[in-house]
């Protein structure tokens, strides 16, 4: 087996990889055992999850090792839970004419005898409806990912699982696809600050764009539409997309981190700060996230930009038309009042935003599927009404938003997750998207939500910066 490791600090190159040759093995052991000669497909069942202890093996510099595609990596805003993917046990995809609700229903069709652990990894196009660009046509419209193998943390153990089908999959070929694996873990490199950079839309264009909306909005079409902001970087040379992972991870504090690679030099990242839902057994949590102050520079000053963000009427507003509309969507769903928690601000280490928790118990009968066709796209992400905020941001964005807001997250039997994809960006060889978005409502200035978009780019440039 050839190689690639993340040098931890006291271990070598060389223990590294001896360590993962050694888990690797116990895993052939596994699989030899499981799947013997006579072995009856019947008897394991339609799937199979194998799992071998890999402690000191941390999941992100080995998924940077691999080079068998696809390759994921999800972990959850409490950092409980990591996972990193490669390769593919099973994958169901979005087509036209099927809602995300439709995939996910079928997705949890194939959990319904499947081991705990085992969860399908994906994400969706904010707008299925949407013209898909060139460069996000790796993705397509959405798709939900078994990886064949994991490397996961949790509980502070490592385990390493493989993931199959008894009737489709045979002991000679996940032998094969083991030995593909490589075990030499180099170090992520340092991520060098890009050679240039535009915004798209500029900051002219950008304030006609809030003028139009604003006028609008007093006309009584919409209460909010979210506009987004593209940063096209070019880097000199392509930076190594789970360093910018690991770099956000490390900066961008309480926040989902994901990454998709379907294969090829295109991979969709971000550290995400807002759930769209969570799901454990049959209670739920979601939340409405909107409003945005920078930090401060000194603790007087961060209070004083707190306080402001919880005076003031505009965001307040802009909140208000999310927790509204979560009430709503979600009332036919839960068996009793959902539970709304006080309002907070969410302080991240560059932003801090206006967040309410929202929690209940859903009744009989009601699915993932079900939650995720009622809360995507919420107004946080689109605008309210979402149906024709919608229209406007594909007749007024410059560009194709692609996964960025969409729903990234997991589907399993007892437990499903899901974040909102902001704080994110598109990598392709040595250019790097990045998206932000800014609610507008009535009273929006475009100057302010100009520097809103500023301090939301800042907890992604500091992947590669000091700020």
């Amino acid at each position: 087996m050839n190689a690639r490791t993340d040098r931890l600090p006291g271990q070598s190159a060389d223990r590294m990889a001896r360590l993962a040759m050694r888990v690797y093995a116990r895993m052939a052991a596994r699989i030899a055992e499981a799947f013997g000669e006579q072995y009856a497909a019947s008897r394991l069942g339609p799937m199979l999850r194998l799992e071998v202890a890999a402690d000191g093996l941390e999941p992100m510099p080995w998924l940077a090792a691999q080079h068998t595609l696809p390759r994921l990596y999800w972990a959850d805003r409490e950092q409980r839970r990591g996972v990193a993917g490669v390769g593919l046990a099973d994958r169901l995809a979005l087509v036209p004419g099927m809602t995300p609700a439709e995939l996910v229903e079928r997705t949890a069709s194939r959990l319904q005898d499947a081991s705990p652990g085992v969860r399908y990894y994906g994400g969706f196009r904010f707008d299925a409806a949407a013209e898909v660009s060139a460069e996000w046509q790796p993705f397509g419209l959405g798709w939900l990912a078994l990886p064949r193998f994991e490397l996961v943390r949790e509980g502070g153990r490592i385990r390493f699982a493989c993931n199959a089908f008894p009737g489709r999959d045979s002991r000679a070929r996940l032998l094969e696809e083991l030995g593909g694996l490589v075990c030499d873990i180099e170090p992520l490199p340092a991520v060098a600050p890009p050679a240039r950079h535009q915004d798209l839309p500029s900051r002219g264009v950008w304030t006609s764009l809030v003028r139009e909306v604003t006028d609008s909005l007093g006309r009584g079409e919409l209460c909010k539409l979210v506009l987004a902001r593209r940063t096209e970087m070019v880097f000199a040379e392509r930076p190594e997309a789970l360093a910018l992972l690991a770099a956000l991870t490390r900066r961008s504090g309480p926040c989902f981190h994901f990454y998709f690679n379907p294969g090829g030099d295109t991979a969709f990242l971000g550290a995400s700060p807002e759930r769209l839902f969570h799901r454990r057994g049959r209670h739920f949590g979601t939340e409405a996230l909107a409003g945005t102050r920078a930090r401060g520079a000194t603790g007087a000053e961060d209070d004083a930009l707190r306080a402001e963000l919880l005076n003031c009427g505009k965001d307040g507003r802009e909140h208000a038309c999310v927790v509204r509309y979560l009430e709503n969507r979600l009332a036919p769903l839960t068996a009793g009042a959902t539970e709304a928690k006080a309002l907070q601000v969410l302080g991240l280490p560059h932003v801090q935003h206006l967040h309410v928790g929202l929690s209940g118990d859903l009744e009989p009968g009601v699915s993932d599927a079900a939650l995720l066709d009622s809360l995507h796209p919420t107004p946080a992400v689109a605008g309210d009404p979402p149906p024709q905020a919608l229209r406007r941001i594909a007749a007024l964005e410059p560009f194709d938003r692609g996964w960025y807001a969409g729903p990234v997250g997991y589907v399993g039997a007892e437990e499903s997750e899901f974040a909102v994809g902001i704080r994110s960006g598109l990598l392709h060889d040595r250019e790097l998207a990045l998206y932000v978005g800014a609610g507008i409502v009535q009273g929006s200035d475009a100057a302010m939500e100009w520097r809103e978009l500023e301090s939301k780019m800042v907890s992604l440039r500091a992947a590669w910066t000091d700020e």
